[in-house]
């Protein structure tokens, strides 16, 4: 899905507010976030206690201090302008104004080249974030199962993933890959749209994340 203009209404959020302590379905904390549209965030320690991975930032308040140069994030300036990349600590975070930042798994494309060359690996479901050209933000979830068939519908590579988001089709300049698999959710008004798979068998059901990427 494409925003244009999608600043304004962009926001990380979690269960419990300012931390990242707490689990709840991506729908759940939607509808709590009044989020007209909302996907699963980033990755997180535990499926029964949450706890984000990587640095986590909520209306300018840092959530979760996993700061890293070298991990992947998504982030909003107080400007509204997208950061996507490492920020290597809180300073560089206040020096740079960022009010929202998730932190992801890595890249799928940068400077609209695929970031993952090799073909082949896990197929499961995706969630995957990033911008166009034209500063548009690009929300992208791919259904799937981890352990059904293929027959069934399994999900995507990382390798298909970054492949679809650098395609004409999508046209991201940068993107990177959130939280996948039975975390994967799509949700639209409250409402889930895509199938998710909390368990990773061929049952519909929603798994409690630690972040969701909220557009209110």
């Amino acid at each position: 899905t494409v925003f244009d203009h999608a600043a304004p209404w962009f926001g990380v959020r979690v269960p419990q507010p300012a931390t990242c302590g707490g689990l709840a379905t991506t729908s759940d904390q939607a509808v709590a976030n009044n989020c007209s549209y909302a996907v699963n965030g980033g990755p997180f320690k535990s499926l029964t206690a949450g706890g984000c991975e990587g640095a986590v930032i909520i209306d300018g308040a840092v959530a979760a201090a996993g700061f890293s140069s070298t991990s992947v994030g998504f982030a909003l300036t107080e400007g509204g302008d997208w950061v996507l990349g490492g920020v290597g600590n809180a300073s560089e975070a206040r020096a740079l104004g960022v009010t929202q930042l998730v932190t992801g798994f890595g890249w799928l494309v940068y400077d609209g080249a695929s970031q993952v060359p090799a073909p082949g690996g896990e197929v499961a479901p995706r969630t995957a974030v990033g911008v166009d050209a034209d500063g548009r933000m690009l929300l992208l979830e791919v259904d799937g199962c981890e352990k059904c068939t293929a027959a069934q519908g399994q999900g995507q590579t990382l390798h298909q993933l970054a492949a679809l988001m650098a395609s004409p089709k999508v046209r991201a300049r940068h993107a990177i890959n959130l939280d996948g698999g039975g975390s994967s959710t799509f949700v639209k008004d409250g409402a889930v749209v895509d199938d998710p798979t909390c368990i990773d068998i061929n049952l519909k059901c929603e798994r409690r994340v630690a972040t969701i990427m909220c557009l209110r």
